[in-house]
């Protein structure tokens, strides 16, 4: 098998507002990486819970990005071209978004997008039963369009 001679970079993104389940499952992932392949970063939205995120991930030798919060609406919005340029100077290899619903992290995944990583993946590790708008439906419909994977 041909390892790649420089590691390739994922960033791993999160705006999770607690430690939970979802939380848990995104540190199994970094934890278990191929490091002579990947080197992770892991970017965390300014939240009550960052700390402790930044914490683990540091505890994991891995380094921590801490970004303004992407929140859904308009802030978000106007954050997202910020997120992009961010992304666009550091050139992950992968984007990989850990979501607790469908549409959070939507302003991340559409930053990965434009700022043309070449793997963008979101896994919804939570799909609690909520109706989604038309609007939310085709957001999501595009956002899915454009991306790698959404799992």
């Amino acid at each position: 098998m041909n390892r790649p001679a420089v590691a390739r970079s994922v960033f791993y993104f999160t705006d999770s507002q607690a430690f939970g389940g979802a939380e848990q499952s995104l540190f199994t992932l970094i934890g278990a990486l191929d490091r002579s392949a990947w080197e992770p970063t892991l970017v965390v939205s300014e939240s009550p819970v960052a700390s402790v995120l930044a914490d683990r991930a540091r505890s994991l030798q891995v380094p921590v990005r801490t970004v303004p919060p992407l929140p859904l609406g308009t802030d978000g919005l106007r954050r997202l071209p910020g997120f992009a340029a961010m992304l666009a100077r550091h050139r992950p290899d992968a984007f990989h978004a850990t979501l607790n619903s469908p549409l959070a992290a939507k302003f991340a995944l559409a930053a990965a997008v434009m700022a043309r990583i070449e793997a963008v993946v979101g896994t919804v590790q939570l799909i609690p039963p909520f109706p989604l708008t038309r609007s939310s439906r085709v957001q999501l419909q595009v956002l899915v369009s454009r991306m790698g994977r959404m799992l």
